[in-house]
């Protein structure tokens, strides 16, 4: 197979040694043999990629159009292949997807080296009906990640990207930048686009936290990606652009208007039940199959010629002759009459144009590439009302003489205006439907990668003007007239599909029918026009509004229980309050029994008194009580308390400084060393887990000193070493008693010992078999208690996958904040719950509970509380 590839890449060169592979693989230092560089040259025939002719006597081998193409994508020759036949089928972009997913290396779902149970299970969850041993199946099953990663992920991403712009080019209130690009902008300079398009480092811990979660590789999808984005630029290019692009919709499905939720269902969300299944289980199968099978190989047979000789009587070769000896046979073309034309009346070459190639392969389906109903003209005096014309390009004068102006023309001014037109205060008050931009170029002499830039900005701020739109009008719509090869080398579909634009239709543009018109530069310079076509890019309908990215997933199996210290006013009963909540099956009771009763493992929600807990000033008479949950599990269990929390809001309840958050974890699978790790990280991380809280949940506040105690201030305390000591200390328990006597000490004769941030007193006793973070604050907030228990499932997770600290000693030059960044990158390694924190810490620097009127102020949103 590679000789195909070196054969093909020797003819698709124009220097004339190369029209002669056989003889110049023969001169490499390691030539492979001769059989396999012919049966290779067949092989290439076989498929219409080459041909063979005759120039001055001499037979040499050439490129098909097909060749050509083949030679000039980033695939294989048997890649190249799917790509062409699944084209020609009307499936160009699935079966793009498949080549370059056949090309990448990974593939994109996770691999378990030498565990085939463990790799079944992967590929079955997003194609179900995977058979793992087969090639073609398992593509299939890399296919339907490849869709799931482009769908969910690009969703994240480009809300990121949008709201970065906005914040950047001043369309928002928002002073906070987005986590994905911050760091990245203050250092990078984009004056158009801001870097949305940049691949930062936040971004990419982000992107590979979301794959790890999906059992996707993240350098697998990019590389597909960029196969792909690759080969469609080269398909745009005008000495390419086959037929058969106009026999596909312009842009895949996966990148329209749907998205998915649900694994299992890729090619249902995508394509509906029926035609998925078929696309899945059938026709991609076949695709695959046909594309590469030997019945294709004969396809494209370039036809035998006549030989001359035989015409005229005489063919001394006689059998060995390496033309047809037939007067039916096609004869050669006539070079002569191919280039200046042939004077010769009797001459026996063939004066035809060139002889089709015979084909048995699947006629080509008819062009499905939707053109507007009367071409540029007709789309261009469409509602010109609500037109807008971008730039000197004098389109608009030419409308105005066939007497349809457009109703508004943005002229002149730097080039950045006409860029970010969200930010043009008198448009924000004028209803447009479509833009269109005739010729634009960031400056006469701007590169490539200028024009490019320009053009992300354009599209991001379109965006931006549209979005508020997008409910009450149907189209909306940019047109984009482009000449020669800018389309490609502009990178202009990507561009487009970040902003959440989809190419809609393109044909050629005439400047000859449009009257009065003289085609012009951004700048008024007239300019002459070759090749040029517009592009018209439609903005997509169904948005995921806020796609936020979400918290890396509890996994299943994972016990947990939480305990949430209130109080309510007067009125508030707690029987009164349990009928409030209880909804949806999910049962909350009131219980008003003996304290051996209230602590009982219940299958129910419940609400028990507390009296430890203080109520507010203006409230002395209120109902103290704690909203406990029975065992909750994984996912649904974080499911089932947010809900709880939201009917919350229809109870008056209040919570203070004296009312605390306590997460139960279930450790009944970990072993003593699991439990050993989790202490130590708890130890050296404590003051970091510290500056998430509000002040009064930190070491030294009068509520720490009563309710949940630092293990680490006591632990050195009643040992009498350092932190690094009570590590090692730490490492030497062989009970759970040993590790209680260290973590949760005995002081001053107190009886309860379970009055520090991390009790292990439940282990112990044997009551449970968990272990209780007690130090968050109360809150009534889902959001805030959906992070915390993630947390600390996380961080119990992955301490007992890691080694012993290392020395404290080594880390005691280091600030608050750097902490708090290796306690994420080393234990929590959950990027969005890292930005979740950090913004918490933010906050609180500037408001010590975090709950006040300042957080409106820190985001630029006023002072309200």
């Amino acid at each position: 197979a590679s000789c195909r590839d070196e054969v093909l890449s020797i003819l698709s060169s124009s220097n004339k040694v190369m029209a002669d592979p056989q003889s110049l693989l023969r001169k490499c230092i390691d030539p492979p043999p001769t059989v396999h560089v012919t049966d290779a040259i067949q092989y290439l025939k076989k498929i219409g990629a080459i041909r063979e002719v005759i120039i001055s006597r001499k037979r040499k081998l050439i490129l098909t159009e097909n060749g050509e193409l083949m030679s000039a994508l980033p695939f294989t020759v048997e890649e190249a292949r799917i790509v062409i036949y699944g084209a020609k089928q009307g499936l160009l972009h699935e079966a793009l997807a498949l080549a370059a997913i056949r090309s990448a290396r990974p593939q994109p779902i996770v691999n378990a080296f030498g565990n085939d149970e463990s790799n079944r299970l992967n590929l079955s969850r997003y194609f179900p009906e995977v058979e793992p041993k087969d090639p073609k199946s398992a593509a299939i099953a890399h296919f339907a990640a490849y869709l799931f990663w482009y769908t969910g992920w690009n969703k994240i991403r480009r809300h990121q990207m949008r709201e970065h712009f906005k914040n950047s080019s001043g369309g928002s209130n928002n002073v906070i930048s987005s986590q994905f690009f911050e760091e990245y902008s203050s250092t990078h300079n984009d004056d158009y686009g801001y870097n949305v398009s940049a691949w930062t480092p936040a971004l990419d811990q982000v992107h590979s936290d979301w794959c790890r979660e999906h059992f996707i590789n993240p350098s697998s999808v990019k590389s597909i990606t960029q196969y792909i984005e690759a080969t469609m630029k080269t398909l745009y290019r005008i000495e390419f652009n086959p037929e058969w692009l106009k026999c596909q919709p312009l842009e895949p499905v996966w990148n329209r208007d749907q998205r998915i939720e649900v694994r299992q269902n890729v090619f249902s969300a995508l394509y509906d039940i029926v035609q998925g299944r078929e696309l899945s289980t059938k026709t991609l199968v076949q695709l695959q199959g046909q594309a590469l099978s030997k019945g294709w190989d004969q396809a494209k047979n370039t036809p035998e010629y006549a030989c001359i000789h035989y015409l005229q009587g005489f063919c001394r070769f006689g059998e060995n002759c390496m033309h047809v000896h037939s007067f039916s046979a096609p004869r050669p073309p006539c070079r002569f009459h191919l280039t200046n034309g042939c004077t010769n009346e009797d001459c026996l070459y063939s004066h035809s144009e060139e002889p089709a190639e015979t084909s048995n392969e699947t006629t080509m389906i008819s062009p499905t590439h939707g053109k507007f109903n009367g071409g540029a003209v007709a789309w261009y005096r469409d509602s010109p009302a609500t037109l807008l014309v971008i730039g000197n390009c004098g389109i608009d004068q030419s409308l105005e003489a066939m007497g349809t102006p457009p109703g508004i023309v943005l002229k002149g001014g730097p080039i950045s205006e006409l860029v970010h037109i969200h930010n043009n205060r008198p448009l924000m008050y004028r209803s447009v439907t479509k833009m269109a931009w005739n010729f634009p170029a960031a400056s006469s002499d701007a590169t490539d990668e200028e024009n490019e830039s320009m053009l992300r900005g354009f599209f991001m701020s379109a965006s931006a003007y549209f979005q508020p739109r997008l409910q009450t009008m149907s189209n909306l719509e940019v047109g984009l007239t482009l000449q020669g090869n800018q389309f490609s080398k502009w990178n202009v579909m990507h561009v487009a599909q970040h902003a959440n634009f989809c190419l809609e239709w393109f044909e050629e543009f005439d400047n000859a029918i449009f009257p009065s018109y003289i085609p012009r530069s951004t700048n008024n310079e007239p300019i002459q026009i070759q090749d040029a076509t517009l592009y018209v890019f439609r903005m997509k309908k169904k948005i995921l509004h806020d796609p936020r990215p979400k918290m890396m997933e509890i996994r299943q199996g994972t016990k947990f229980g939480i305990e949430l210290e209130m109080s309510s006013a007067g009125d508030w009963s707690r029987d009164l309050i349990a009928r409030k909540l209880s909804h949806n099956g999910i049962n909350v009771v009131n219980i008003d029994g003996s304290w051996s009763e209230e602590k009982r493992i219940s299958r129910d929600w419940k609400l028990v008194r507390d009296e430890s807990i203080a109520c507010d000033l203006h409230q002395p008479d209120c109902n103290k009580f704690e909203l406990v949950s029975p065992v909750l599990n994984s996912e649904k269990g974080i499911h089932t308390a947010s809900s709880i929390l939201k009917q919350l809001s229809n109870v008056d309840v209040t919570v203070n400084k004296s009312m605390g958050f306590h997460v139960h974890f279930d450790v009944s699978k970990y072993s003593i060393l699991d439990l050993i790790k989790i202490c130590q990280q708890f130890i050296k991380y404590e003051n970091a887990i510290d500056s998430m809280l509000p002040r009064s949940r930190r070491t030294g506040s009068s509520e720490s000193n009563k309710f949940f105690k630092s293990n680490t201030k006591l632990a050195k305390e009643v040992l009498g070493v350092d932190t690094d000591e009570v590590l090692n200390a730490i490492g030497l328990c062989t009970s759970y008693s040993d590790l209680a006597n260290i973590l949760n000490p005995l002081i001053d004769f107190e009886k309860n010992r379970r009055y520090f941030k991390l009790n292990l007193q439940n282990l112990v006793t044997k009551r449970q078999t968990t272990i209780e973070f007690r130090q968050h604050s109360s809150t009534s907030s889902h959001e805030k208690v959906d992070a915390w228990v993630r947390f600390v499932v996380r961080f119990c997770e992955n301490s007992v996958s890691l080694e012993k600290p290392t020395s404290i000693a080594n880390t005691q030059h280091k600030s608050l904040d750097e902490l708090f960044d290796d306690l994420f990158k080393n234990v929590i390694r959950d990027s969005v719950l890292y930005s979740y924190y950090r913004g918490r810490r933010h906050l609180l620097s500037v408001d010590e509970e975090g709950e006040g009127c300042c957080h409106d102020c820190v985001i630029g949103q006023g002072c309200a509380k």
